[in-house]
């Protein structure tokens, strides 16, 4: 215990979530060690500053785990899959390099194609329409390729 800094305590439905998100979003096809592993791992960066360097280890394989965790119906079985919020953090991590910095929007009484104009010219495909600071709205489509006149 002498040379232990912290122990992290991870759920398993923390482990096995993370193991599945590696496996989404970085194609890291891992078992629920490398989970544990990283749910840890996030845990500790949370507190430390942009320059901070984590590393952490992924030691095993999700083979093994293709009727398990890796399993939307055994997850489902087990009560471990709960259904995927959209934060404003997933949506940060998700954005594009090219995504605007700033909320678009639009008001009630702009015309749609300036709504589809400001859309084209910022590579979105929803926007708000808001009024007095309080969205009454939104407008989805896929605008047309910006073109030079």
């Amino acid at each position: 215990m002498s040379v232990i800094d912290e122990i992290i305590n991870v759920t398993d439905r923390e482990s096995f979530e993370y193991a599945r998100q590696l496996s989404r979003r970085e194609g890291i096809f891992c078992g629920g060690s490398t989970g544990t592993n990283f749910a840890a791992t996030l845990k500790v960066a949370k507190d430390l500053d942009e320059s901070a360097v984590v590393v952490f280890i992924v030691a095993d394989t999700g083979e093994h785990y293709l009727s398990k965790f890796h399993s939307d119906e055994w997850m489902k079985e087990k009560l471990l899959l709960e259904p995927q919020r959209i934060t404003a953090g997933l949506i940060a991590e998700t954005k594009n390099s090219g995504a605007p910095e700033q909320l678009i929007s639009v008001s009630p009484g702009e015309t749609l194609s300036s709504a589809l104009h400001l859309m084209s010219e910022n590579g979105v495909t929803q926007i708000p329409v808001i009024e007095n600071n309080v969205s009454v709205g939104s407008l989805r489509g896929k605008p047309r390729a910006h073109q030079a006149p």
